[in-house]
């Protein structure tokens, strides 16, 4: 069973396809995949989560998605994914994870705060 961490970048690519997440704990579907680095590069899941989300990648799974009638399937799509390469790819992929790191401090923060709302709703209206 695929696990998820909460550092790990997670994409849709059946149903909701090209839907980017981040910030989940737990066991997930078959129709969602965690989104790794298996190139030589050292990139960061700052730079992955940012790429899947770009306007590029939403393209290209849109693409293959877009002659389903019924329950759309993008798994092709990775194929077509090319990874834009220059000579600042470090600099980004550092800026990337820093916006990353912060993203995952303010979902952490904003759950905490869901759950305080729930326990105040819960206690001042049951």
């Amino acid at each position: 069973m695929p696990v998820a961490e909460r550092s790990d970048v997670l994409i849709a690519l059946d149903g909701a396809a090209g839907r980017t997440g981040c910030g989940f704990m737990g066991v997930f579907s078959s129709g969602i995949r965690k989104a790794t680095n298996k190139s030589r590069l050292n990139l960061s899941n700052g730079f992955i989560y940012f790429y899947l989300k770009s306007n590029y990648i939403q393209n290209i799974i849109l693409e293959h998605s877009a002659s389903r009638t019924t329950i759309t399937h993008a798994g092709a799509s990775i194929d077509d994914m090319m990874l834009p390469i220059n000579k600042n790819l470090a600099t980004l992929n550092n800026e990337l994870n820093i916006l990353y790191e912060k993203l995952l401090i303010l979902i952490e923060e904003n759950n905490k705060l869901n759950h305080l709302k729930q326990l105040y709703l819960k206690k001042f209206f049951d």
